[in-house]
């Protein structure tokens, strides 16, 4: 009678530990991704309201 309780050698793709690498690996990328998206939209937001002329008026 064979033995139900083997430990078959799992595909990468499968192995709990590997999918909890990929899934912190893509948080952090997601997190780095952001901010750099972030900070371009950011910085680009500054030079627009920097480019506008300061106008005052004289009484």
């Amino acid at each position: 009678m064979p033995c139900k309780n083997k430990s078959v050698a799992k595909p990468d793709f499968q192995d709990p530990n590997t999918k909890k690498a990929k899934r912190i690996a893509a948080i952090f990328y997601l997190i780095v991704m952001t901010f750099v998206l972030g900070g371009t939209l950011w910085h680009q937001h500054m030079n627009k309201q920097s480019a506008v002329p300061n106008v005052q008026k004289e009484f």
